[in-house]
C-alpha cells in the first residue's frame, strides 16, 4: 500500500476559531490563593494561565513559523494499516533515514502528553552521527493511532496490544523485517506489547520506565527480603536510601498525583467534552503535566503550545480513551519476554523503581543511571538518551545477525 508524504496545514480557519476562543476566555478567579512553595497543589496557576493566554493573544505565538520548522526538519508520511478486527487505519509518522548503509531500524514511541515531535532532538543524532565509527539508525517515530495526526479507532478494543500490531506492521511496510525500540510513558507498554508478539520482530527494547509491582515473599522472597531490609535499616543494609525515597516518592505519586489517569481511565469523552471545545481548558490540563513531569526543565511558551497543538488540533478524546484500554490489559503487561531490555533511569521520573526488578519481565542488558531529566528524557536531556540508546543498541548489533542484514525492500 502506498507510503504518502505529508506536511502539517492547520487551516486558517482552525486558528482564526481558536483564537476568538482565547479571546472569550472566561478566567477562573480563585478564592484560596496558596501560599509561596504551594502555588501548583491545587493545579496551574491563575498567573501561569493568563500568561499563555495572553501570548496567543498578543500574536507572540507564530504557529505557522513552527509548522513550517517542523515540516521542514521532520519528514512525514502516512500510510494505510489494516488492524485485526479494527479496519484500516492511516497511520501519521515521521521518518529519517540514515546515509549510513550499516544503520539499524530503530523505532521510537511515544506517550501522553506527548507526541511524535516530543523525540524530534535526538532523531539527527541517531541517524546521522557526525563520528562514523558510531552505530547509526534508521529512524521511525509514529503517532500513536488517535493521537496527532494518525486515524484513531472506531470502535471500543483497541488496546496497547493492537498498537503494537500496527507499529510492527508499519515496520514491516517500511521494509524493517527486524528492528530495535525505545519507549517512554504509553511508549513503553507499546515496546512490551511489540515484544510479546507471536515471534517478535523487535530483537531489544529500551524504555526510561520501570513498572513493575513489587517483589513477593512467595514467589521472589530474596529481592523481598532484601526491599524489606533496606526499608529496616534506612538503606545501610539491603536496598539503598536512595531507592527506598524513591519508593516512597512512587507511593506519595500514586496516592495524591493520579488523578489524571483516574478520570482519563473512568470517563475520557466527558473530559473530553470540556478539552475539545476549551484551548484554555486543554492548555491548562497539560502545562501542569509538562510543568510538575520534568527536572525544573525551563519549558518556553512555544514550547508548550507546541506540543499542545498536537492535542488541541483534532482533539484529545482519543488520547484520553488509551488510558481505559491500556489499564484493562495490565494482565497482558505482567507476561515475561525474551527479548533483552535496557532501561535509563532519571531522578524526577514520576516512578522510580529498582530498574533490576524489571528482569521479571526481560533479561535486563543495561541499567544508566542519570543525574537530571524527568519523564520526557528525551526532550530534557537528549544527549543522555541519544548515548544510552547507541551504547546499547550496539551491543545488540553485534549479537544479532539479523539487524545487519539487508532489508526487506533491499
Amino acid at each position: 500500500m502506498a507510503i504518502e508524504p505529508f506536511k502539517i496545514n492547520v487551516p486558517d480557519e482552525f486558528l482564526d476559531l481558536t483564537t476568538q476562543k482565547f479571546n472569550l476566555t472566561r478566567f477562573v478567579e480563585p478564592e484560596i490563593v496558596q501560599p509561596e512553595g504551594k502555588e501548583w497543589d491545587d493545579g496551574t496557576p491563575s498567573k501561569v494561565v493568563e500568561e499563555l493566554v495572553d501570548y496567543w493573544n498578543s500574536g507572540k505565538f507564530n504557529w505557522r513559523y513552527w509548522e513550517a520548522q517542523i515540516n521542514e526538519k521532520l519528514p512525514q508520511y502516512t500510510t494505510p494499516i489494516d488492524v485485526d478486527g479494527f479496519g484500516t487505519l492511516k497511520i501519521h509518522f515521521v521518518w529519517i533515514r540514515s546515509p549510513r548503509a550499516d544503520a539499524v531500524p530503530l523505532i521510537l514511541c511515544h506517550g501522553w502528553p506527548g507526541s511524535f515531535y516530543e523525540l524530534s532532538k535526538v532523531l539527527m543524532p541517531l541517524s546521522n552521527p557526525e563520528d562514523s565509527s558510531l552505530q547509526a539508525f534508521h529512524c521511525v517515530v509514529p503517532s500513536i493511532p488517535g493521537y496527532g495526526f494518525s486515524e484513531g479507532p472506531k470502535k471500543p478494543g483497541f488496546k496497547l496490544s493492537c498498537v503494537a500490531e500496527t507499529y510492527d506492521k508499519l515496520m514491516k511496510r517500511l521494509g524493517y523485517k527486524h528492528y530495535v525500540a525505545h519507549g517512554a510513558d504509553w511508549g513503553h507498554g507499546i515496546i512490551r506489547a511489540l515484544s510479546l508478539l507471536p515471534n517478535p520482530s523487535v530483537l531489544a527494547i529500551h524504555s526510561t520506565w520501570s513498572i513493575i509491582g513489587p517483589p513477593s515473599l512467595l514467589k521472589q522472597p530474596f529481592q523481598w527480603a532484601y526491599m524489606m531490609l533496606g526499608f529496616i535499616t534506612g538503606g545501610a543494609v539491603g536496598l539503598s536510601k536512595q531507592y527506598c525515597d524513591r519508593l516512597m516518592a512512587a507511593q506519595k505519586f500514586s496516592k495524591s498525583e493520579t488523578g489524571y489517569l483516574q478520570i482519563q481511565s473512568t470517563r475520557p469523552l466527558t473530559l473530553a467534552w470540556a478539552m475539545t471545545d476549551s484551548p484554555v481548558g486543554l492548555l491548562a490540563w497539560m502545562t501542569e503535566k509538562l510543568k510538575g513531569w520534568t527536572d525544573e526543565y525551563p519549558w518556553t511558551p512555544d514550547e508548550i503550545f507546541i506540543w499542545w497543538m498536537m492535542y488541541w488540533y483534532k482533539g484529545p478524546y482519543s488520547s484520553f480513551r488509551l488510558y481505559k484500554e491500556g489499564l484493562y490489559e495490565m494482565s497482558f503487561q505482567q507476561n515475561y519476554s525474551s527479548i533483552p531490555m535496557g532501561i535509563s533511569c532519571f531522578p524526577k521520573e514520576l516512578v522510580i523503581i529498582p530498574p533490576w526488578w524489571m528482569g521479571r519481565l526481560h533479561p535486563i542488558r543495561s541499567i544508566k543511571e542519570h543525574q537530571k531529566g524527568g519523564h520526557f528524557a528525551a526532550w530534557e536531556n537528549p544527549d543522555a538518551i541519544v548515548g544510552d540508546l547507541r551504547e546499547y543498541f550496539t551491543t545488540i548489533v553485534a549479537e544479532r545477525e539479523e539487524l545487519r542484514a539487508p532489508r526487506l525492500n533491499e
